[in-house]
């Protein structure tokens, strides 16, 4: 899939993570911003760990699904600061 057909798509990536409570859980990122960061970050998965612990520490009184959707945020900021996704977006226009 390219990243033309992964910004198209309803596709997701889950990310495994360890919860503040050390418990096993889930980050779900869209296609396009995964496809992005694993083109650009050395480990996707000690990224999104890290985020989410970042974000669960600095907002404890968030739910876990608004942490995630921070990290979702996050996510897609980092993504938007590459090249590819800049590129990427000059091309539709």
């Amino acid at each position: 899939m390219d990243l033309y057909e992964s910004f198209l798509s309803d596709k997701k990536t889950l990310y495994s993570v360890v919860n503040e409570d050390g418990e096993k859980t889930t980050i779900t990122l869209d296609k396009f911003t995964a496809d992005i960061l694993q083109a650009h970050l050395p480990n996707v998965h000690a990224w999104v760990q890290q985020t989410y612990d970042r974000v669960a520490v600095k907002k404890p009184e968030l739910s876990r699904r608004r942490q995630g959707d921070l990290v979702r945020i996050l996510a897609a900021r980092e993504a938007a600061t590459t090249e590819t996704y800049k590129t990427f977006m000059r091309d539709l226009l």
